[in-house]
């Protein structure tokens, strides 16, 4: 590929990324992987690009929900999945999506759920194993869940929480749940 097409490509890219980042959640790991091939770029490179572009533009529609959760219910968690040596440099490719629902989810009730953040990146370290990946991406999955609670505990509670008393924050904050495929993990 000349450098008028990688141009091309990283123009793309970056523009998906700016829309999977901000709103399309379903886009996310197609342009991550999609973005792991402007160093040894192809033409099938700008066709999958291309494709990506034509499924963000048929799908244009597609709501995110806000729902009401009443504050005695809340919930939170988070779906979490790896996708073992996948890119181009022979690392793996994370996601995790974290939630808010009622207590009813976790229970095994059918609730309402509302997406809280969502991320689909390249793992830090290369993994030997799909179990070490999975682990790796869980982590990074459970730091963000874990901040999201503190964020809520802290503006739910008006004299805020102090970090220095652990044991006091963990009575705080709303129950979570960790989702995975991985039955090791």
């Amino acid at each position: 590929m000349d450098a008028t097409g990688l141009t091309t490509l990283r123009g793309i890219n970056g523009s998906l990324q700016w829309l999977a980042t901000n709103s399309r959640v379903d886009l996310c790991a197609k342009v991550s992987l999609s973005a792991s091939e402007t160093s040894n770029p192809t033409i099938a490179s700008l066709q999958k690009a291309d494709k990506i572009i034509r499924l963000a533009q048929r799908d244009n529609a597609l709501p995110i929900h806000i729902h009401a959760i009443p504050l005695d219910q809340l919930n939170f968690g988070v779906f979490s999945d790896v996708a073992w040596g996948v890119r181009p440099d022979g690392s793996s490719q994370g996601g995790y999506l974290v939630y808010a629902s009622s207590h009813d989810l976790h229970v095994g009730k059918e609730a309402l759920v509302g997406i809280m953040d969502w991320k689909s990146w390249k793992l830090s370290r290369k993994c030997r194993s799909s179990l070490s990946a999975e682990s790796q991406a869980m982590a990074d999955a459970i730091d963000t869940l874990n901040f999201i609670r503190l964020c809520i505990a802290d503006c739910l509670h008006p004299k805020g929480i102090d970090l220095r008393q652990p044991d006091r924050i963990l009575q705080l904050l709303p129950e979570s749940c960790a989702i995975t495929d991985c039955k090791s993990l």
